[in-house]
């Protein structure tokens, strides 16, 4: 049939599609954090627990673990970047 993509080429997941671009290197380093926390912390370990009850794959609940630090580090980042920020214009 023409006009009807290859069915091996339809995503039939719900996960929204990721973008082309990005940081392989951070992606590296959140990769690492995330299961290293996996392994050791047992908040994380209960994180992805309910992660799991509600419904998410394991891989899934580690995509939200992921995008859960990345937000904890942006916000440590940019605090940071402040405070440095508001100690040079004060000297």
């Amino acid at each position: 049939m023409r006009g009807q993509p290859h069915s091996g080429f339809v995503r039939q997941d719900t996960v929204a599609p990721t973008q082309p671009g990005g940081d392989r290197a951070a992606n590296c380093a959140l990769h690492i954090i995330a299961i290293g926390r996996l392994r050791l912390d047992a908040t994380t370990q209960g994180y992805i627990v309910r992660k799991m009850a509600e419904g998410h794959s394991k891989m899934e609940a580690i995509r939200c673990l992921k995008r859960y630090i990345a937000r904890e580090l942006y916000y440590i980042i940019r605090h940071r970047h402040q405070e440095i920020h508001q100690a040079q214009i004060t000297t």
